[in-house]
């Protein structure tokens, strides 16, 4: 049983604006730049662990929001989250380039159509 389901909007809102800020500090960046720049490195992977959390709230929160939308990957941002937060030291930033550049994009979108459920049930 969901514990607190009407959350789910408010996660699905983190992780947009997570994902958002991330495309705003990559936007313009190459791979070197990425590598080259900490700052951008922590910048990036405190957002992917905003990212994370939300998705974790979610599963514990809203899990049968997550069961009707597995076209969001809700339980692989949550095991992502955890391996950038857990095993920080171990992070390989050429996985984390390769997520930058496909699944942010992918991912975007299905954020914002899950959203779009919510509009109007105010």
């Amino acid at each position: 049983m969901s514990r607190h389901p009407e959350r789910a909007a408010d996660y699905l809102e983190h992780i947009l604006d997570a994902l958002d800020r991330i495309q705003r500090y990559t936007s313009d960046k190459s791979e070197s730049d990425f590598m080259a720049d900490t700052i951008l490195q922590d910048a990036v992977l405190r957002n992917l662990g905003v990212v994370g959390e939300a998705a974790r709230k979610l599963l514990a929160d809203a899990p049968e929001y997550v069961a009707l939308h597995p076209e969001i990957p809700i339980a692989k941002i949550n095991a992502t989250r955890n391996r950038i937060i857990h095993a920080y030291e171990e992070v390989d930033l050429d996985i984390i380039w390769n997520l930058l550049l496909y699944d942010v994009s992918i991912l975007r979108p299905k954020i914002v159509d899950a959203l779009s459920e919510f509009k109007g049930k105010d």
